[in-house]
Formats: structure tokens, C-alpha cells, sequence
């Protein structure tokens, strides 16, 4: 790595360790998710520098994706068949040396064919599996992917859900479409799809077209020919690909990032007022049950107790804003015996332990990571 790839791997390993660590909010959860799995199975290896590029083949169930990916290997990687969802977990078609690190998309087969030399070839389970798990599989590897082939079928392209899909996978990674299954000496397919393509706003996506044909059961994939002028694109993909993919996948981490970012920080503000307010009303409450003031207090209300406990919770709650007291607090309160000013501080000293100071280094963690994804290129 140069120094600036080494810099920014560093910047950018602060912040996915931040991320993965941080409590935040329900609702922001799955931003969260989202975005340490982008820095984790995406953003960190490519500014490692450490694997091919990888082309995610994705599609809905029987569109031809596992047929597809054998007939470019010239031999049987992954297993098709007649049963839905045939492939349940990703697998990976790829040379021997990027083997190891590729493992944790799924299972791989290694070959030395000469698409292999820069390339890597991920078959995917289902997007529109009825098992949630198979689409979440797809899903973690369109983070993990430098490029996508969208794999639709004469029969299926103008499905709602096709649309739905194909519009959302563009905007996370350069993409081009396989449309399978064309009938033979038959062009309305595939003009038909252009036309619907360019309407859509994605008329630059290319387009490659494989004829219906049989598939000899034992061979388990389509003609050489038929699946030649797609090889010849994937050989061509230009430097630009990737550096477009990584690109798309910062953007995508800054913008789940953003929310998260606010969300954390506030909580953080939050935290140190309501510590500051806490040790104000420590030192209020020392002197409202001081003992010369509740032994004055013995001579003029019979229910002194009482007062007290309401005196120390209620400035308790005031200091901390919303009101609530912790169960430990409130068990302390119920038992509460003189003196009083050591309840007091017991509270306190709860409340205080269960909202500790923030660490300045997370703060500083955060910040410069969230700067250097902000000013991440990677042209």
C-alpha cells in the first residue's frame, strides 16, 4: 500500500471499530449494520488491495444464474437443478492465490482458467427466496462485489419485482444485465427491455443476450459460443469498474453513517449534561440533608423520612431531565435510613456509574474516520 492507502486504512479501521462497538438507537441499528459490513467485507480489502474483481451473479429464482456462471467456467461449479431455491449459499469461482481470502463469501472452487486472472465469480442464492436468509446471503454479497450481473430471464423480465430489484442494486454497484432464455431469431425481448431500460433512466446499462437452448443434463451448462461475447466483456472491465464500485460503496457507508454519527454524538452530549447535572445536585442535596438541617426538620414535620426521600428524588429526577430513576436508585430510596446525606450521594453515585464520561478517544475514533470517508477518492 502507498502511504495514502495506508493512512486511510488506518482512519477507516477507527471507524469501523467505533461502529461495530456503539450503542445507538433501535430504529438505527440496521444503518449500522449496513455500514460496518460495507467497511468490513468491501471498503478495507480493496484499499488493501488484497483480492480480484468480483463479479456478484444476482437474480431471481430459476433466471440461470448457477447454469450461467458454469457455462463461463467450462465446467460444473455450481449445481443447478430443477428444485427452488437450488443454491443456498453463495459460491465462489476463483484462482488458487485469492482462494483464502474469498473463503468468507462462501465456498470456493479454484481453477487457472484465464477469466480468473483478474476476476472472481460469485454465484448467489435467490433474491426472491422465501427463506430470509437466502436473500440476506445475496444481499452480503452485493457489499462484498465490485460489479453485478443481473441475471433475468424472456420470460420474467418485466416482473414488478425485477424492477424493484434492478433499481435498487444500481445505485450500490456498477451493473450490466444478462437477459436468458431469448427465443431464437427473436429480438422482441430484448428491445422490448432496452425500451423499458431507457424509460427507467438505466438505458447505459449494457445488455447481453443468451438464446433459449437445451442444456445437455450431464454438461450442465449453455454453448460456448452463447455465453462468448459476455466472457469478453467481463475480460474488458476496465480499472474504472472498481474504482466506480468503491466509490458508490463510500458514499452508500457516509450516508448510513450520517445518522448514526448524529445520533451517537447527541447521546454523548446528553451523557455529559446529565453528568454535570448530576454533580450539581450532589452538591445541592449535600446541603439540603445535612444533619443540622434534617435535626432541625425533626422539631417542625413528623414524617421527616419521607420528606427526605421525596426531596432527594425529585432533584434527582430534575437533574436528569427525563425523569427516570434507575431500579438500584429506586431500591435505595425505598430503604433509605439516616443519614440522609449519604442516600444522597448512594443515588448519585448510581446514576453517575450507569452514564460514565466518554471516552475521548472514541469521540477523536469517529471523527477521523468520518473526515476520511468524507474525503475518500478512489480515482
Amino acid at each position: 500500500m502507498t502511504r495514502k492507502q495506508t493512512r486511510l486504512y488506518g482512519d477507516l479501521s477507527l471507524l469501523f471499530s467505533v461502529l461495530a462497538s456503539a450503542d445507538v438507537d433501535p430504529d438505527l441499528a440496521s444503518s449500522r449494520d449496513e455500514a460496518v459490513s460495507i467497511l468490513e467485507d468491501y471498503l478495507l480489502p480493496r484499499i488493501k488491495g488484497e483480492l480480484p474483481l468480483v463479479i456478484a451473479l444476482i437474480g431471481s429464482t430459476g433466471a440461470g444464474k448457477s447454469t450461467l456462471l458454469n457455462s463461463l467456467a467450462g465446467e460444473v461449479v455450481s449445481m443447478p437443478g430443477a428444485l427452488r431455491p437450488t443454491t443456498k449459499r453463495a459460491r465462489v469461482w476463483s484462482r488458487e492465490d485469492a482462494a483464502e481470502r474469498l473463503a468468507r463469501i462462501g465456498p470456493v472452487s479454484v481453477s487457472s482458467h484465464p477469466l480468473l486472472e483478474e476476476l472472481a465469480l460469485v454465484d448467489t442464492p435467490d433474491l426472491d427466496s422465501d427463506f430470509p436468509e437466502h436473500r440476506a446471503e445475496a444481499l452480503s454479497v452485493v457489499r462484498a462485489a465490485d460489479f453485478i450481473l443481473f441475471i433475468t430471464t424472456a420470460a420474467r423480465y418485466g416482473d414488478q419485482l425485477v424492477w424493484e430489484t434492478l433499481e435498487s442494486l444500481v445505485q450500490k454497484r456498477p451493473l450490466a444485465i444478462v437477459l436468458n432464455r431469448v427465443p431464437s431469431r427473436s429480438s422482441g425481448a430484448r428491445n422490448d427491455l432496452l425500451a423499458r431500460l431507457r424509460k427507467a433512466g438505466l438505458g447505459h446499462l449494457e445488455v447481453y443476450t443468451i438464446s433459449e437452448q437445451r442444456i445437455d443434463p450431464n454438461r450442465k451448462r449453455l454453448s460456448p459460443q452463447s455465453v462468448q461475447r459476455l466472457a469478453s466483456f467481463l475480460r474488458d472491465l476496465p480499472l474504472a469498474v472498481r474504482r466506480s464500485s468503491a466509490n458508490m460503496a463510500s458514499d452508500r457507508v457516509a450516508e448510513l453513517v450520517m445518522p448514526v454519527r448524529a445520533s451517537l454524538r447527541a447521546a454523548l452530549q446528553r451523557r455529559l449534561g446529565e453528568r454535570s447535572s448530576l454533580e450539581k445536585a450532589a452538591v445541592e442535596l449535600a446541603d439540603i440533608t445535612s444533619e443540622s438541617k434534617v435535626t432541625r426538620l425533626r422539631f417542625r414535620r413528623p414524617r421527616v423520612r419521607a420528606d427526605m426521600v421525596d426531596r432527594i428524588e425529585e432533584r434527582v429526577r430534575e437533574a436528569l431531565g427525563d425523569g427516570s430513576l434507575s431500579e438500584l436508585s429506586k431500591e435505595i430510596l425505598r430503604e433509605a435510613t439516616p443519614p440522609y446525606s449519604l442516600v444522597a450521594q448512594r443515588v448519585i453515585a448510581t446514576e453517575l456509574a450507569l452514564r460514565p464520561p466518554p471516552e475521548e478517544s472514541f469521540l477523536d475514533s469517529l471523527e477521523t474516520g468520518w473526515q476520511a470517508l468524507l474525503d475518500a477518492s478512489f480515482d
